[in-house]
């Protein structure tokens, strides 16, 4: 009898060990094809705990302008699947301060107190002109809580969370993993995604200055786990370290686009449409600037290239 418990109570922590208590975690799950904004509540066992956030899925037709990888956040495929939500974590055009959004959900079963939980998630920044988003943050974060939470009732902007970024995600094209771990202290029931800081302490990065202007990113693949591997990103923040060799300047831009890397080799920079047809090619070895007045407003895809392979894709804007 005590061996038959000792197996069950091994095959009980295996289980749990590995497990990610985020149900439906890529938001592939859904009650509905969203076709409006403030839908996230389509993504099975998701709510909106705050503001207006967004749901994608490729099941929606492109009309609704709420289909992936086109919509109206712009271009951007999926970490994972076929869906991502998308939420505003600064928007200082509003008469009030702090606006932001957030999406939550219940765990599949509460936090055990006192156990270590690993967190991550993965977010892209979206820079849209059809819906006035200019402007990169940091402090994205996932924070727990005891219950839900509403949109007259949202979670408070009290500068804390159980992990967060204070690095100020810029990438448009690749997905961001932010990840850390924590000791749960309650047995929390509930898990919020936003930023849980107040303007002063959000720190930005402006790309267009307009009277109405605001932060929008796209979330995937949210996990919380006892067992690091099962969110299968390493603990701290994370971002792609090919995106700190090169920077572009400006975007949106008009009649001219540089590129400017630090490395002296030869380089490759190829400009797509959103059709994915080339539309340029050349070669360069530290900075190029590119005539871009033939193309028309809208957005592009870029890839830059060494002999070793791909630097950085991306996105750009041409007003």
């Amino acid at each position: 009898m005590k061996k038959l418990l000792t197996i069950l109570l091994l095959l009980t922590y295996c289980i749990s060990s590995g497990q990610n208590f985020v149900n439906n975690p890529s938001f592939e799950d859904t009650v509905h094809c969203p076709e409006l904004q403030n839908e996230i509540n389509f993504a099975t066992g998701w709510e909106n705990f705050g503001g207006s956030p967004d749901y994608f899925n490729s099941c929606s037709p492109n009309w609704t302008q709420f289909t992936v990888p086109n919509n109206w956040g712009g271009y951007q495929v999926p970490a994972t699947g076929n869906a991502y939500c998308a939420i505003g974590t600064y928007a200082p055009g509003f008469p009030v301060p702090d606006i932001r959004e957030f999406i939550g959900t219940q765990l599949i079963s509460p936090l055990t107190v006192g156990t270590k939980y690993y967190v991550s998630f993965k977010i892209c920044l979206s820079i849209a002109p059809a819906i006035v988003a200019y402007i990169a943050t940091n402090k994205m974060g996932a924070k727990f809580s005891m219950s839900s939470y509403t949109f007259s009732a949202p979670p408070l902007t009290d500068n804390f969370a159980h992990v967060y970024s204070n690095l100020i995600v810029t990438d448009t094209a690749n997905w961001t993993s932010i990840s850390g771990s924590f000791i749960a202290d309650s047995a929390y029931q509930y898990l919020m995604l936003g930023n849980f800081f107040d303007d002063i302490n959000t720190d930005t990065i402006v790309f267009k200055d307009t009277t109405f202007n605001f932060a929008y990113y796209y979330i995937d693949d949210i996990c919380v786990s006892t067992d690091s591997l099962t969110c299968y990103t390493p603990v701290g923040i994370q971002e792609p370290k090919q995106n700190n060799d090169i920077s572009l300047f400006p975007n949106p831009f008009t009649n001219q686009l540089t590129f400017q890397l630090s490395s002296k080799e030869l380089n490759e920079i190829i400009l797509y449409d959103l059709s994915s047809r080339k539309l340029l090619q050349q070669t360069f070895t530290n900075t190029t600037t590119i005539n871009t007045e033939q193309f028309a407003k809208g957005m592009y895809l870029y890839t830059v290239r060494n002999r070793k392979g791909i630097i950085k894709n991306g996105k750009v804007i041409k007003e």
